[in-house]
């Protein structure tokens, strides 16, 4: 962590739910019309893709304010282990998740860098991201329980926490998608608010 940098667990919380972020496990399945389907077959597919930019717009609804939040950005994967997200606009900012830390970059400020195993709730929501967009199972299976939906192409997946870390900010995250692409990321907070994160068609 950058010397004399204090974190305001608020401010930590912010940055858990802004990250958007998604995961989930046990490989319970309900399945629809496409009755061979696996969650193993979902997953694989999403990690064909991995690598690959996306623009997304996400909508905040907060208990306190009276319209929600929206913004918009890009997602993009770097090798070996990296999620870059940035967001657009004058208050826009950029988060690089690694393996083991998070940095924040913010135009006129100096770079924050957070050590994730200081925070085992932004750890486990930084490391649910980073998985769900490249598929990796055997980090969604530790950290969620999956329910999985699908219609023909299109699949629906309800994850919920497995550890106490995660679930004391968020109950539920709800993401749905179509063959290798995921639309949505819905995030249920355990106060009572709501992400969405929407995946742009033209990523």
């Amino acid at each position: 962590m950058i010397s004399g940098i204090r974190i305001d667990p608020s401010a930590v919380k912010g940055v858990i739910l802004a990250s958007a972020f998604i995961t989930w496990m046990s490989a319970a399945l309900a399945t629809g019309d496409e009755g061979d389907a696996t969650l193993d077959r979902v997953l694989a597919r999403i990690a064909s893709e991995a690598g690959n930019s996306v623009r997304f717009r996400e909508e905040k609804t907060l208990s306190f304010l009276d319209s929600p939040l929206v913004t918009y950005g890009r997602l993009r994967l770097e090798a070996p282990d990296k999620l870059i997200r940035e967001t657009a606009g004058q208050s826009g900012a950029r988060f690089v998740v690694s393996s083991s830390t998070l940095v924040i970059e913010e135009a006129g400020k100096a770079p924050k860098e957070m050590r994730l195993d200081d925070y085992p709730a932004l750890r486990g929501m930084m490391d649910t991201m980073r998985a769900l967009f490249t598929g990796d199972l055997s980090i969604l299976n530790r950290l969620y329980r999956i329910k999985l939906q699908t219609d023909g192409a299109a699949w629906a997946m309800e994850l919920r926490p497995r550890e106490d870390a995660i679930s004391r900010f968020v109950t539920a995250i709800k993401v749905s998608g179509r063959e290798a692409r995921i639309r949505t990321i819905e995030t249920l907070e355990s106060g009572g608010d709501r992400v969405l994160m929407t995946i742009l068609q033209d990523g």
